[in-house]
């Protein structure tokens, strides 16, 4: 199994990039499994945020979604740290044994702090470390809160690519996506 990490700030396009890598490497017949460590995260708080902000953690609205992320930051920053960066990513191994993918596409790498982290699970064993930076409206998408800004200089340091799109249709996105791979074979093909 490769391991693709993709980084990047919040609402950078991480799962865009995320759906068409996936597409087209299905396409190119790998079996491919997209995970997300903020999904195991998400399910802790899920009654938490039902019971006292009344939606839904897993389809929030953007309003809700900016209500609800300080909160998600700092759970999942105290679990990080009660593991030493650990957390989140063992529950992902579990997953892995489970579903043996070609490749795996974790979609949301945003930490690089612990000697033995996110960054460097991606990594180890070949894994490929994909950084995207969004430009929207001409201007580059900045951090949404300290930790991003903290973490997301030090994700670009240790990113085998660093991409930079814009804002651009779904289609569009699937073509960036697929030029991407197929300039770069070694990411996903076996040698």
């Amino acid at each position: 199994m490769k391991k693709i990490g993709i980084s990047g700030v919040a609402r950078s396009g991480k799962d865009t990039f995320a759906k068409a890598a996936e597409r087209f490497l299905t396409e190119n017949g790998l079996k491919v499994k997209r995970y997300a460590l903020a999904r195991n995260l998400k399910g802790d708080l899920y009654h938490f945020v039902n019971e006292n902000f009344g939606f839904d953690i897993y389809h929030p609205t953007e309003e809700q979604k900016k209500l609800i992320r300080p909160l998600m930051v700092a759970y999942g920053c105290a679990q990080r740290e009660a593991t030493k960066g650990k957390y989140w990513f063992s529950l992902i191994d579990a997953e892995f044994l489970f579903d043996e993918p070609d490749i795996a596409i974790v979609t949301d790498i945003r930490f690089c702090e612990y000697e033995y982290d996110e960054c460097h699970w991606i990594k180890e064993d070949g894994g490929k470390l994909i950084h995207i930076t969004l430009i929207s409206d001409g201007r580059q998408i900045l951090p949404a809160n300290v930790e991003e800004a903290v973490n997301n200089p030090r994700l670009i340091s240790r990113a085998d690519y660093n991409l930079r799109w814009e804002s651009m249709s779904d289609d569009d996105a699937y073509q960036f996506v697929k030029k991407f791979f197929e300039d770069n074979p070694a990411l996903w093909k076996d040698s």
